[in-house]
């Protein structure tokens, strides 16, 4: 009876032994598929990452863009700019050519208009002489 205890006593501990190298398999195999969860959350925050840097560089060319436009449009600014003052210096050129002309032409209307009253004064000492002559004609027949 004896032995009989002792073979099942070994046959617990057999399956005991058994379900404990069960339990370290399962174990084992849960550690393998962490592991490989590991590996793939790693592999997936290396295509974030690698993702970021895509962005990350998309973000500079679009900054050199910007830079780029800015200096295109600062240039077209100053481009303006010496087209504005290139037209202040073509307009003085004109003022400085057309006062002179005014400053002759303005005598000379001046002298005009003094012949014009001159011519006028005359054709009134004319119209003068005309009745002073018919008055004289008056004078002659009374």
């Amino acid at each position: 009876l004896r032995g009989c205890l002792l073979w099942l006593r070994g046959c617990l501990l057999w399956l005991q032994g058994c379900l404990l190298g069960l339990r370290w398999c399962l174990l084992w195999l849960r550690g393998c598929l962490l592991w490989l969860r590991g590996c793939l959350l790693w592999l997936q925050g290396c295509l974030l990452w690698l993702r970021g840097c895509l962005l990350w560089l998309r973000g500079c060319l679009l900054w050199l863009q910007g830079c780029l436009l800015g200096l295109r449009w600062c240039l077209l600014w100053l481009r303006g700019c010496l087209l504005w003052l290139r037209g202040c210096l073509l307009w003085l050129q004109g003022f400085l050519l057309w006062l002179p002309g005014f400053l002759l032409w303005l005598p000379g209307c001046l002298l005009w208009l003094r012949g014009c009253l001159l011519w006028l004064r005359g054709c009134l000492l004319w119209l003068q002489g005309c009745l002073l002559w018919l008055r004289g004609c008056m004078l002659w027949l009374r």
